[in-house]
């Protein structure tokens, strides 16, 4: 068995193959390619017409097959036990700092965890994204508007009205990007805070709330902005794709995949591998990253086992306070590290 390659077919997600080869009673070599399926099992191997080749062949000369027509296979689904109840399916998943919500399928969110502040008791109604921070959450309806609950010691959960693409909550804080490319923010500091009183507006593409400042991928150049409670504005220069701010340190993915991190590394939170990346998440003193295999790495401090993901493939990655969840293609959420709940 080779080691995993990652493939890129055409208008599809990657996938991570293998080269398998052995050898037959004829002394003859045979090879095959086989994928690796959501839970981290190995699919049936694909063998090609012309996969047979002579132990002896000709040195420096590559073997080739017979071209191989490539049918990515979902994995199988898991058998339930009788009168045991369908799990949960989600689109999306958000760890905050004791607890997680995950966006259901059928549009509804669901939170566990630490509920101190009442962070886990998501209100009824339809939801496009949800966002879970220090000790409250916020959601963005499907009508376009926001609601937050849990803590509101620093007015984090007190909404702006207005229309919004994205919402973020943070540690003391939360922000939205709103429907004309603006980020506003409330909470700790943020009272006023508004890309729209930039001369002129400043835009941006995306917007995150971390701990204590928030940072906005700007549209014009891909540089990220970052903004604290004092209004000191620093830049960091891109391009970048995306964002993520945790409890003092941010990551940023690049344009080439690469992840670019800065801030506080009093636990190498900020000590990105290398690798090509297609997320980045941010928690609280480590990092995940959602690799272009599939497959999860995560840096920093590892106390609760937050930094030790658990095996399988992945859609997607949230790291949070000392928990860290992914979600997986057939629709479950896994979490390692100290929380409770899924």
């Amino acid at each position: 068995m080779s080691s995993p390659l990652t493939v890129s077919p055409a208008g599809g997600a990657d996938v991570t193959v293998r080269i398998m080869a052995r050898l037959q009673a004829d002394d003859r070599i045979e090879f095959a390619v086989q994928q690796q399926l959501a839970g981290g099992s190995w699919g049936e191997p694909l063998l090609p017409a012309r996969r047979f080749f002579p132990a002896g062949a000709r040195v420096d000369r590559w073997l080739v097959s017979s071209p191989v027509v490539w049918n990515p296979v979902a994995a199988p689904e898991p058998p339930a036990e009788p009168g045991a109840p369908a799990p949960a399916r989600f689109s999306a998943v958000d760890s905050g700092g004791t607890h997680a919500c995950g966006l259901l399928t059928d549009g509804t969110v669901s939170c566990w965890g630490g509920d101190s502040h009442g962070q886990t008791d998501a209100p009824d109604g339809r939801f496009s994204a949800v966002s879970a921070g220090l000790t409250h959450s916020c959601g963005l309806r499907t009508d376009g508007t926001i609601t937050c609950w849990g803590g509101n010691e620093n007015l984090q959960s007190d909404a702006l009205d207005g229309q919004f693409t994205a919402v973020s909550a943070g540690g003391y804080l939360s922000c939205g990007l709103r429907t004309d490319a603006t980020a506003v923010c409330w909470g700790r500091g943020f009272s006023e805070f508004d890309t729209n009183s930039f001369v002129p507006p400043l835009l941006v593409s995306a917007v995150v709330a971390g701990d204590r400042d928030a940072c906005g991928l700007i549209t014009d150049d891909d540089s990220v902005l970052c903004v604290d409670e004092t209004y000191e504005t620093p830049l960091h220069h891109g391009p970048f794709s995306a964002i993520s701010a945790g409890g003092r340190h941010h990551c940023a993915l690049g344009a080439n995949g690469a992840v670019a991190c800065w801030g506080d590394n009093s636990h190498g939170q900020t000590d990105a591998p290398e690798g090509r990346f297609k997320a980045v998440s941010a928690g609280g003193r480590h990092t995940c990253g959602l690799l272009a295999n599939d497959t999860v790495a995560c840096w920093g401090d590892d106390s609760d086992g937050q930094a030790t993901p658990a095996g399988g493939l992945f859609t997607a990655v949230s790291a949070g306070g000392n928990h860290s969840c992914g979600l997986r293609s057939d629709g479950t959420v896994t979490c390692w590290g100290r929380i409770e709940g899924p």
